[in-house]
């Protein structure tokens, strides 16, 4: 009766520690979500990388390395945020048809129309953007990508740009939803 009892007790334990383990195990490879916008579920990962992008941003644009806890609380819900804004406008654009072509980003950016340009590393002496030294650049990085040493320091102000063109993108559709709606209220 003793080894049965034993046995028994030991089976109990390795099942109570096995469904853990099952349990630890499942938790990180199912992909949890954060919520979801319109039907679109936006996973811990996806919301993560999102996070990542617009601290560095954030970071580079006030030149720092260390970002408070309140700090990064509001990045959290600003992320959050624009990802909320960015789905609805899209969707609404989606139905209307309205999109930014590659070729108005270029306009944008080639003339200045946008005051984002204006946050960019990419100006003269003035302290004005200067589309020619935002082309060298891109130019530079495009030819020096096999370059570690150069990556390590020019890929901070790559991704500020990558970041910055995403906003003008967004940017400028909402401008022509906007202008879309202003415009359907006019009376005549």
């Amino acid at each position: 009766m003793g080894p049965l009892l034993v046995i028994f007790v030991g089976l109990a334990l390795f099942a109570f520690i096995a469904g853990d383990a099952w349990r630890l195990f499942q938790s990180h490879t199912i992909d949890q979500n954060v919520g979801s916008i319109n039907g679109e579920k936006l996973s811990a990962v996806e919301f993560q990388k999102m996070y990542e992008e617009y601290t560095n941003a954030v970071k580079f644009a006030r030149n720092t390395n260390t970002l408070t806890e309140d700090d990064m609380n509001q990045i959290k819900d600003e992320v959050w945020s624009t990802y909320i804004n960015e789905q609805v406008l899209k969707a609404e654009a989606e139905k209307l048809g309205l999109t930014v072509t590659a070729a108005e980003l270029q306009n944008i950016v080639n003339t200045g129309a946008s005051p984002l340009l204006a946050q960019t590393p990419f100006r003269n002496e003035q302290g004005v953007y200067d589309k020619d030294i935002l082309n060298n650049f891109l130019t530079q990085y495009d030819n020096n990508k096999d370059n570690a040493e150069f990556l390590e320091m020019y890929k901070p102000i790559y991704d500020y740009w990558k970041y910055i063109e995403k906003s003008i993108m967004l940017n400028a559709l909402m401008s022509k939803y906007q202008s879309l709606v202003q415009n359907s209220f006019i009376g005549n």
